[in-house]
């Protein structure tokens, strides 16, 4: 994320944002199936006290998932598939206001 806000007014040929942006995908993908894993753990009463701290940023990277696939009409359904801690966290409900917003072509509330 960081590379592609710093990089982006580079040429093409030092930086490619659409092969960040895929990059970026697969990370979060990978990073969506660790948490997933971790709460069906935790749920069976297999976690520990360091499992559910790993889960302690789990908001802020699933509202990264859902923005880098805001494009998708599914993302919405996806949502709902997260924990309800993680669902009503501010950080996931920006995030589908934004892409809400995006669906809607309403501009001005996206870029607010």
């Amino acid at each position: 994320i960081i590379s592609g806000h710093r990089l982006v007014e580079c040429d093409i040929s030092e930086f490619d944002p659409f092969q960040n942006t895929e990059q970026l995908r697969k990370v979060l993908q990978s990073l969506q199936e660790y948490y997933t894993d971790i709460r069906r753990k935790i749920n069976l009463g297999i976690g520990d006290k360091f499992l559910v701290e790993s889960l302690k940023n789990e908001a802020e990277f699933r509202s990264y998932q859902l923005l880098t696939h805001a494009e998708d009409k599914d993302v919405f359904r996806q949502s709902l598939q997260f924990d309800s801690t993680v669902f009503n966290s501010l950080k996931v409900k920006f995030a589908l206001e934004s892409i809400s917003a995006f669906h809607q072509n309403d501009f001005v509330k996206f870029f607010k």
